[in-house]
């Protein structure tokens, strides 16, 4: 049972290793000095260059391809590292800020500007079912549309399928010759953006379809 927030605010008052500020904002008095990766130190300093402290996650990837930065590493950093931390499912800031809508929308405008081709990585096909790694593009965050290669249309052919995230579903699929729509409902549930790398799981049997991310390897060198 947590204690009432009264009870945490005069906590924090009486605790000389707090400051609380009329905005009960609460600061550490001696802060404490943590030695970042270089991975990390590169987002930091991405965070800081953007106005109002806040980026797109869209905007991080495009930067990381530009800078030959591990999008793996980068991924887990932006949903998981204590010194990041998400705002709006999309969009990234340090922890403790607290970037103010107008700043957020300007993110979100310079996401918006970005390009990025949908890319198939690679697959694999085997008994009743074919799973599929790609990079996730502008397109198909935006408008849900992506192309098959020859060998992938040859196997799916023009099937529907039940499209799913966490078993739950998201609509289906339609096929138009090499290219596949109805997929935004499914990104959006997951919180994908332009650069991130994702898999589709098709089950040719029960003709459904499952959207995840890509594994991502919990061992980083960063972490510390």
């Amino acid at each position: 049972m947590h204690p009432p927030r009264s009870v945490v605010r005069e906590w924090l008052k009486t605790d000389s290793r707090f400051v609380l500020n009329d905005h009960e904002i609460v600061s550490i008095v001696e802060p404490i000095e943590v030695k970042l990766g270089e991975t990390q130190e590169w987002l930091r300093d991405r965070i800081i260059a953007s106005t109002g402290l806040v980026i797109h996650r869209a905007e991080i990837m495009d930067k990381a391809r530009q800078s030959g930065i591990n999008a793996t590493s980068l991924g887990i950093y932006c949903k998981y590292e204590r010194y990041f931390k998400q705002v709006n499912t999309y969009y990234v800031t340090l922890t403790g800020v607290f970037p103010s809508q107008e700043f957020i929308d300007l993110a979100y405008l310079r996401a918006q500007a970005l390009m990025v081709e949908t890319k198939i990585e690679d697959f694999e096909i085997s008994k009743d079912r074919v799973q599929v790694h790609l990079t996730a593009g502008s397109n198909m965050c935006n408008q849900g549309h992506w192309s098959l290669s020859k060998a992938l249309t040859n196997v799916l052919g023009r099937e529907k399928f039940k499209i799913e995230v966490d078993n739950n579903p998201m609509g289906q699929s339609s096929y138009f010759g090499t290219t596949s729509t109805q997929w935004i409902d499914a990104l959006r549930a997951l919180g994908v953006v332009p650069g991130d790398k994702i898999k589709i799981s098709f089950d040719t049997k029960e003709l459904i379809a499952s959207v995840e991310f890509l594994d991502e390897d919990p061992d980083l060198e960063d972490a510390d």
